[in-house]
């Protein structure tokens, strides 16, 4: 099942810990609702309760945001939040409960993290530095009324949606080449010489030469006999080759889908009413 994940950011731990709450009655499993705070100076402005300890794991705080948003840099900014005394709520929610989630969040006071990022910007921040201490309880809590002097969070949202259509690759099939080295016999003739000795006697009536005369000694006389024999060797050669190559075709698909809008009504009021 294609699961999403939400982040929403509070700035109090108890708002937070409310929304967690709600997003379990609602149907959604206690190992998809994560709380990630710092408590170590009290600047959440909170307790750390046994139904959503922080989950220290590998890495701390860092760790899981790294984690979370793999190489993308906006961890940072949700670094910077958690080091100020807010809360970070993050859910895994499958589609059907999604809306729902947002709706929960919303409805506790989840805060815009772009705008806050803003007022980090216009505050002097420039980035996140993992040695940068953490904030005060005091220093969290006047960071949180200067944004309710603002009026920070005082906005109606006109919301529409956009469709946007992605690509993606997914496997359809192939083809598996596999070479393997198999043995055949073969037969060749080929001739081969011999050669042997043959010794004859014939029977003669003359006179001695004189050169036949001076061979009359003791002697030996030897006559080698040769064989030949087949010698195998082997040679490589390419006979033939398997060329490997892909063919790209294009296709066009018509993509329909429902996008959704907030249309704002204003009415004004009759002045006579009291």
């Amino acid at each position: 099942m294609q699961q999403s994940k939400i982040i929403a950011v509070f700035d109090y731990y108890h708002t937070a810990q409310a929304a967690a709450r709600e997003l379990l009655d609602d149907g959604i499993p206690r190992e998809d609702v994560q709380l990630q705070s710092n408590f170590a100076t009290g600047a959440a402005g909170g307790a750390v309760e046994e139904t959503f300890p922080n989950q220290h794991r590998e890495g701390g705080i860092r760790g899981f945001f790294h984690r979370l948003f793999g190489g993308h840099d906006d961890y940072a900014h949700y670094e910077e939040a958690v080091r100020r005394g807010s809360t970070v709520v993050v859910v895994t929610a499958p589609p059907e409960l999604m809306d729902r989630a947002v709706e929960i969040l919303n409805q506790h006071g989840a805060v815009d993290i772009d705008r806050r990022v803003t007022s980090y910007r216009e505050a002097g921040w420039r980035e996140y530095y993992p040695n940068a201490p953490a904030y005060s309880a005091e220093e969290a809590e006047r960071e949180r009324e200067r944004y309710q002097a603002t009026g920070e969070g005082q906005t109606i949202p006109v919301v529409q949606e956009e469709l946007e259509i992605g690509k993606r690759v997914v496997r359809r099939g192939g083809v598996r080449i596999y070479t393997e080295v198999v043995e055949e016999p073969v037969e060749e003739q080929v001739d081969l010489q011999e050669e042997h000795v043959r010794v004859d006697r014939r029977a003669v009536d003359r006179e001695v030469t004189p050169a036949e005369a001076a061979e009359m000694r003791e002697q030996t006389i030897e006559v080698s006999e040769t064989v030949e024999e087949p010698v195998v060797s082997k040679r490589a050669r390419v006979k033939e080759e398997v060329i490997i190559g892909k063919e790209v075709t294009n296709r066009k698909q018509k993509v329909t889908d429902k996008v959704r809008r907030t249309n704002v009504k204003v009415e004004k009021l009759d002045e006579r009413r009291n």
